[in-house]
């Protein structure tokens, strides 16, 4: 389902307002739980929203975080009379919403395209080799991942159904797992996980967590 996820410390700020009856709603008053719920959620996440009890400097810090996490997501600011500026986002990414209606009108926006592809992203290092050539070993960077596969850019060419064995680093950690090629263009490939356990998928989830949280925490 589609998912606002609500920044604010003050929960009745948007209590009564109006919203997309379609729309399911999160609030946090933490941005680092909003993260966390983003991460362990990324097909279901499309859009964020920022209360007015939002500091200048503490705003300008959450837009580099949420960007960190995914360059393309809308954030919606709610009845901020100072302008932040885009804080490295595209021009479309940030709204400034004065009336619920503002709000509401933005959350209609946001295309199916836009959601089907809202993921959490970015660059992790990968060398792989097909199974069948495992001594011809390529490089790529994976900018999407999830316990289930990942999309590698390369510009390295693999078939579709080409068996894969990769092995992932980020930061100071890596693991090996295989998958097979389900999707390419000209820029890389699309990638589905093979042969791994339930556990292995919560492994990756958590280890993956735990470092783009230390990532989001540098970055202040």
């Amino acid at each position: 389902m589609n998912t606002l996820l609500i920044l604010s410390r003050k929960r009745n700020i948007f209590e009564g307002l109006p919203l997309d009856p379609e729309r399911q709603y999160e609030y946090f008053a933490s941005p680092e739980q909003a993260y966390l719920y983003q991460l362990e959620n990324p097909d279901d996440v499309d859009s964020y929203l920022i209360g007015p009890d939002t500091d200048s400097e503490s705003l300008k810090k959450i837009i580099r975080h949420i960007v960190f996490l995914n360059e393309i997501i809308p954030i919606f600011i709610f009845g901020k009379a100072v302008r932040t500026g885009e804080n490295g986002t595209s021009p479309g990414n940030i709204k400034y919403c004065d009336t619920a209606a503002d709000i509401l009108s933005g959350l209609k926006s946001i295309s199916a395209s836009r959601r089907k592809y809202t993921r959490v992203q970015w660059p992790v290092s990968v060398v792989f080799h097909s199974k069948n050539t495992p001594a011809e070993s390529s490089r790529g960077k994976i900018v999407s991942i999830s316990p289930g596969g990942c999309l590698i850019r390369t510009e390295e060419k693999a078939g579709p159904a080409s068996p894969l064995v990769m092995n992932i680093t980020f930061r100071n950690f890596d693991f090996l797992v295989e998958g097979t090629v389900v999707r390419h263009d000209s820029k890389g490939y699309a990638v589905q996980f093979e042969n791994i356990t339930l556990n292995t998928q919560n492994v990756i989830k958590n280890i993956i967590n735990e470092k783009i949280l230390v990532e989001l925490r540098e970055l202040s």
